[in-house]
């Protein structure tokens, strides 16, 4: 049996039916290609993340648009 390589999780199989990850889904490489991968990830600059990332813009978003229903609703109330 061949050992591959998951790029995501970093996990190493034994064996593999669909050719896939089973925790993540990745597709699996074989450890020269992972090797080869690795390689030109260190070429490249690394990526730039987002200054808020998306879980707390929405969550931002989410507690604006809930204080301005809370706002409308006791306004309403209050005629």
């Amino acid at each position: 049996m061949e050992r591959i390589v998951c790029p995501r999780c970093v996990k190493i199989y034994r064996d593999s039916v669909s050719g896939r990850c089973p925790v993540c889904g990745a597709e699996l490489v074989t450890p020269e290609r992972w090797q080869l991968m690795r390689e030109g990830f260190k070429k490249r600059q690394p990526l730039r993340t987002a200054a808020v990332p998306k879980w707390g813009l929405k969550f931002l978003l989410g507690l604006a648009l809930g204080c301005a229903a809370f706002a409308l609703i006791v306004a309403l109330a209050a005629g």
